[in-house]
């Protein structure tokens, strides 16, 4: 899950099959250069003492409702809601549309959002509902923009139990689960998957709902600049333009050929190292 990563994801799994066999006292000498606190939070999340607390996710802003009209929208549902879009830019509409033509719809299903993209001081704005959801960015980074607060409003409308950063591909009715953190290689793994004929749920966030099963999330893949070369001959529209991240690194975004359409049971969870 997101804050249990890399050491404390293996740490956690240790702890786990050694309070099988030692208190927790015990824990601690074991480990003896691991705080103390991180220590007690793991072994609380072991043991299965720590209460557990279930509460509705509060969205950012209220979907579902309409501010201005929806004339001269494209429409992209994502099995939760329908993201009414305005651009003011044609270039730009036309990179949106390449990258969300899998969810491209003729009507609004779900729960509708208007989204509007427009100029200001030579920087690009995007709003939802009439509210900014980030500080107005460079051309470039637009499309970035776009599609995290996208992801981040559909899965937010999504019932779920845990986000989990990881990618997940599917075959049938299961999946596989690629959990690690920035730059560990989950969307180089999960697109190579892909492209072999794999369904595409996830290359960043997983979400699992309370029967442990997993939901697709219908975006595209990010491929970073490290990986292009290795995903070249899978994928020609890495040949094309490329966008550039909040952290500064380059980026192609690629429509995936198969994306998935139903909740799978998990399967198996592998940890990638790059």
């Amino acid at each position: 899950m997101y804050g249990l990563e890399k050491e404390s994801a293996a740490l956690f799994l240790q702890i786990d099959d050694l309070l099988s066999r030692y208190e927790i006292n015990d824990i601690y000498s074991i480990f003896p250069k691991v705080p103390k606190e991180s220590l007690d939070l793991l072994c609380t999340l072991a043991n299965g003492s720590l209460k557990d607390k279930e509460e509705d996710y509060q969205t950012p802003l209220e979907i579902g409702y309409y501010i201005g009209n929806i004339e001269n929208r494209a429409f992209y549902f994502s099995g939760r809601v329908t993201f009414c879009i305005k651009c003011e830019d044609r270039k730009l509409m036309r990179s949106i549309d390449a990258v969300l033509r899998d969810i491209k719809c003729d009507k609004i299903s779900g729960k509708p959002v208007n989204v509007d993209i427009f100029e200001r001081d030579e920087k690009v704005v995007v709003a939802f509902n009439g509210t900014e959801v980030a500080a107005p960015v460079a051309k470039e980074s637009a499309l970035l923009v776009l599609l995290e607060n996208m992801i981040i409003l559909h899965y937010q409308a999504e019932p779920y139990l845990i986000a989990i950063h990881a990618g997940a591909v599917g075959v049938k009715d299961e999946s596989i689960l690629f959990p690690g953190s920035s730059g560990a290689g989950k969307s180089t793994l999960t697109a190579a998957l892909v492209s072999e004929g794999f369904s595409l749920y996830s290359d960043e966030i997983s979400l699992v709902g309370y029967d442990g099963k997993l939901s697709p999330l219908p975006f595209c893949l990010n491929i970073k600049e490290g990986s292009w070369n290795l995903l070249a001959k899978k994928y020609d529209l890495l040949s094309k333009e490329s966008f550039i991240r909040f952290d500064g690194q380059k980026v192609k975004l690629v429509p995936p050929k198969n994306l998935a359409r139903k909740r799978a049971a998990i399967s198996a969870i592998i940890f990638p190292e790059f």
